[in-house]
């Protein structure tokens, strides 16, 4: 079982927190997020927990993750692609790794032979299973095109979110079903059988509706949670970024100029004519380092990449990587709706410790929304050992494409989770 956090109030942000938070969920309480491919996300942009991270400016802790996306899984992200509500509560006893909070959000993949009392039947395995958390919230059933285009569902979810709603904080006292709000501003599917706004194929979540559910969750939960953010919990951590952004004696390469910070590399591939610059700056009060890109894009792969190497760190297959920092992505105005960004990636230790991913497929729809805040990166164990880190900030942009962006980061922090003793 995973241990959890003394919740202590030091903490260079400790000053937010009052005798207010007594009985709140304390900072750095571990959680979960359960189901199916809706959650599990493919661990691209489209996963709602990157953006529910961000909203909650990593103040609850996302364990790593081991044998993610398989029957196996557990920690942090505990989707399973194409997994029924039985398959889910199969597997409960694996995902129950901490008494902290679970979020669950399920039900797609159960075709109108389930009825509604195996249905709950499921629910309750789970919620049994979990009777010693502090808290799960169940979220209302998505409504897809699955939905959409079968009574039989619709009718069994709708009786079975009027008993999760009659069971919830009565029979299970842990347990709170969220409001329907969550789902506010999200359309998945058109009617008639195609996608809405806010999905690629009827089901599953663009990028900006990731991001708009992971927000509606927070709005729906946040006054439960302790004032704060990460920095106020991973303040007794080793971190073991050795860089805070300062200095321009980084270096660039091929189509990218400007002011780099030490010790860190910028470099572009498939640029073409985009103009890419570094520059300094500010946020949340620490320094930062800005990237700003304009223009008109080419064809094919076009990334540009922030690099650290070389980081002196020993580990091992198993251990896991936490990241934590400040990140604020907008038009190079600094506050209008970034134009081209196709994709992000954040990768503390080569690719498996990720804050989204730089790999998320144009039907995804990009990134066409402002991004600020703290986050949080969602740890993987890893496929093999090391003596140093090489931490790459990425982001790919669009095709064929007007673009405009101004990208920047500040108080990065790694933390080997294995070393931490979480």
């Amino acid at each position: 079982m995973f241990t959890q956090l003394g919740h202590g109030m030091s903490g260079h942000r400790s000053t937010l927190l009052g005798m207010s938070s007594a009985l709140k969920t304390a900072l750095g309480t571990p959680y979960t997020v359960i189901g199916d491919s809706m959650t599990y996300g493919d661990w691209r942009c489209k996963a709602y927990v990157y953006w529910l991270n961000l909203a909650l400016s990593g103040r609850l802790l996302l364990p790593k993750t081991t044998d993610r996306g398989t029957a196996s899984v557990a920690g942090g992200n505990c989707g399973v692609s194409g997994q029924t509500t039985a398959q889910i509560a199969a597997r409960a006893s694996t995902f129950n790794t901490h008494n902290g909070v679970y979020i669950i959000l399920m039900g797609e993949n159960d075709n109108d032979s389930v009825s509604a009392g195996d249905q709950q039947a499921n629910f309750v395995s789970i919620f049994s299973e979990l009777s010693a958390a502090e808290k799960i919230y169940v979220l209302p059933f998505a409504e897809t095109k699955t939905v959409d285009q079968n009574a039989t569902i619709a009718t069994r979810n709708a009786t079975n979110l009027a008993w999760l709603q009659s069971v919830a904080g009565v029979t299970y006292a842990n347990v709170e079903v969220l409001p329907s709000s969550v789902w506010d501003g999200i359309s998945l599917h058109d009617g008639a059988g195609g996608a809405g706004p806010d999905s690629y194929d009827g089901i599953h979540l663009t990028n900006e509706g990731a991001k708009k559910i992971g927000y509606n969750i927070y709005n729906s939960i946040s006054g439960d949670l302790a004032v704060g953010d990460a920095y106020d919990h991973v303040s007794a951590y080793m971190n073991l970024f050795p860089d805070d952004f300062s200095g321009t004696s980084g270096s660039t390469g091929t189509g990218t100029s400007g002011d780099v910070a030490d010790n860190f590399a910028l470099t572009g591939s498939g640029l073409g004519t985009l103009s890419v610059v570094a520059s300094k700056g500010t946020l949340n009060g620490n320094d930062s380092q800005i990237i700003a890109v304009s223009g008109t894009s080419g064809t094919g792969t076009i990334e540009i990449k922030l690099r650290r190497s070389s980081i002196s760190h020993s580990y091992a297959i198993d251990d896991g990587f936490l990241c934590v920092g400040d990140l604020k992505i907008t038009a190079t105005d600094g506050s209008s709706v970034p134009q081209g960004l196709l994709a992000l990636g954040i990768s503390p230790t080569g690719g498996r410790h990720i804050f989204c991913s730089q790999y998320s497929p144009t039907n995804e729809g990009g990134l066409p929304f402002v991004i600020e805040g703290t986050f949080m990166g969602v740890a993987e164990t890893n496929a093999g050992s090391g003596a140093s880190l090489t931490t790459d900030i990425v982001f790919r942009i669009e095709n064929s494409a007007t673009v405009d962006i101004r990208f920047e980061v500040a108080n990065l922090h790694i933390f080997n989770m294995t070393d931490e003793g979480i």
